[in-house]
């Protein structure tokens, strides 16, 4: 198995996790979609699928970065790609925009040159401050700064770092070498320093540094100036493929990051054995630029640590892709013909694993490519793809997948479909789930808590077409473009329909519970009652509760009853 070198080439479905009890404590609470906007491209044109980012700053702003040919719309605003080339071919530019809290597009500057360009990460810090890197051919310009490729002319490639304002103003841009291809970066705050982490391909020269790698491909981190100058660089690799795709920055300064090695691999003075192909790792790198400690994820064939993030107290909360099983403190995540995903919980103080939860349907493939979590790390998110193996056209999308979380089965759209799954950041409980996507392949990329909040989350992905659904917000590609893909933005806000809390006091009760045709509530205030369904949609309501609710046709799973300001979980049974 070959360590991919982008996400697209990693794996080309996805998904998410879990193996919690389907009974639901009942402090748990749905999901529900804000709002959905999407971009509109031209027919010639599209988002490159799965070559989109974004980040949000404390206010709750949305930040996004995406590669598009020919034109494509952002609410009002208008982004044009370059042409070149003796027919005037269109060539992808890289959009950067900004969306308030609310939805609606503020600004959005487009980042062209003479030739391609890309990018492969981004991130945005609390102030707003958004740092992108990716590749351009030839000449690429962010504002008043122009980079040029260090052979020039068509058919000579760079990679760049750059930085833009809240506002919109570029701050800067600096070339780095082509060999350095970032899969993962971050602001450190207290510096503004951008920290960088990805795959090594044969050498690269960071400043005064010069990095090789042992075999095809090494992980590096390495720590760039808000000036442009290179602070330090590091590598960690062996003879076999190695490299890293997820990274995250305590306030400390210490860099963690996530991907795979091989066997034979050091990472400074730390040599972990590989037991698989290729095995997952979490690693620790100082302020100062030293591996501090690894510890390693062993797979039976090859496993990948995909994405991470960090909660408050400095715990990693990490996101994976398995092939053919593996162990992971202590559960085990089943063997399959196709890839498996987890969550995991790292303590980094003792490096052992509070709780793994596996996603192991069988039959299909699964990844999570974004983790989230609250400013107290009581909420976790995670965001990604499942489905089984269409072509992703959607002429020919292949069949239809679902994903099943406990007790929550996420009916899916297409080959591969989209989620957002909501898990209890202490124990790994999913406490719910949704779907989203169309009769092609769909894309979650990534998750954000708004401001910290454990009420709203921010989506970005892409999807294929001809049409999506996000929740009640339908989604359609141009009718007239071939094969070309738009980006989403969705907000999702919990909890729905004005329920503040599901109790446990004998306020209200539900008997039985289980139910099967019929269910008695008691202790429920006079007016309408709800049942809610496992996205926050209502799927029955009821003039009051005198009589007994009728369940009869409903499907088996998880629901809520709501009256007035009082909600309690119901389980339906066949």
């Amino acid at each position: 198995m070959r360590l991919p070198y982008s996400l697209s080439s990693l794996l080309t479905l996805s998904a998410l996790l879990h193996f919690a009890a389907w009974l639901v404590p009942t402090t748990a609470r749905a999901q529900a979609w804000a709002w959905a906007h999407q971009t509109v491209s031209s027919r010639a044109g599209g988002v490159l699928t799965e070559r989109h980012f974004s980040g949000t700053d404390a206010p709750g702003s949305i930040y996004t970065a995406f590669a598009f040919t020919d034109t494509t719309q952002c609410g009002p605003l208008r982004l044009i790609a370059p042409r070149r080339g003796q027919f005037g071919g269109w060539r992808s530019a890289v959009a950067v925009t900004k969306l308030s809290a609310g939805g609606q597009w503020n600004w959005a500057t487009t980042v062209a040159g003479n030739g391609w360009s890309d990018v492969d990460a981004m991130t945005t810090d609390p102030a707003g401050t958004t740092a992108l890197t990716g590749f351009y051919e030839d000449t690429v310009r962010f504002g008043q700064f122009q980079l040029v490729s260090p052979a020039g002319g068509f058919g000579n490639w760079g990679r760049y770092v750059a930085r833009i304002s809240t506002a919109g103003q570029w701050l800067g841009a600096v070339d780095i070498s082509y060999g350095a291809q970032v899969r993962a970066m971050a602001i450190d705050p207290a510096t503004q320093d951008v920290v960088l982490t990805g795959v090594l391909s044969d050498s690269a020269t960071f400043g005064s540094t010069h990095l090789y790698s042992r075999g095809e491909a090494d992980t590096f981190v390495a720590r760039l100036s808000p000036t442009g100058q290179w602070r330090w660089a590091i590598r960690g690799g062996g003879a076999d493929e190695d490299g890293a795709l997820g990274l995250a920055l305590a306030p400390d300064g210490t860099a963690y990051v996530t991907g795979g090695f091989g066997a034979g691999a050091d990472f400074g003075s730390i040599y972990p054995a590989a037991q698989g192909w290729i095995d997952g790792y979490v690693a620790a790198v100082s302020p100062g630029g030293a591996w501090r400690w690894l510890v390693p994820i062993p797979a039976q064939a090859a496993c990948l640590g995909t994405t991470l993030t960090l909660a408050p107290g400095g715990d990693v909360l990490l996101g994976g892709i398995v092939l053919d099983g593996a162990v992971l403190g202590g559960t085990t995540i089943p063997a399959d013909t196709l890839s498996n995903s987890f969550v995991a919980r790292l303590d980094t103080t003792f490096r052992a694993w509070r709780w793994v939860a596996p996603v192991a349907n069988a039959g299909t493939q699964e990844a999570v490519w974004s983790i989230a979590t609250d400013a107290a790390g009581a909420e976790v998110y995670a965001a990604g793809t499942f489905g089984g193996l269409g072509t992703g056209f959607p002429q020919n999308p292949g069949p239809i997948a679902s994903l099943t979380l406990g007790g929550i089965t996420l009916a899916g759209y297409g080959a591969a479909d989209g989620f957002v799954a909501h898990l209890d950041g202490q124990t790994g409980t999913c406490l719910n789930a949704v779907a989203w996507g169309g009769p092609a392949d769909d894309f979650s990329g990534q998750v954000h808590s708004v401001g910290g909040r454990a009420t709203d989350v921010v989506l970005t992905g892409s999807f294929l077409g001809p049409t999506a659904t996000a929740g009640p917000f339908a989604l359609a590609t141009n009718p007239a473009a071939q094969s070309a893909a738009e980006l989403l933005v969705a907000r999702l806000s919990l909890p729905p329909l004005g329920v503040a809390k599901l109790h446990t006091a004998a306020e209200i009760s539900l008997a039985p519970n289980p139910a099967h045709h019929i269910v008695r509530l008691t202790g429920a205030p006079a007016g309408p009652v709800r049942l809610l369904d496992a996205t926050g949609r209502v799927a029955r309501e009821w003039a009051s509760a005198a009589a007994p609710l009728d369940l009869r046709g409903l499907p088996a799973g998880p629901y809520v009853v709501r009256a007035g300001a009082l909600a309690r979980r119901l389980v339906v049974v066949e």
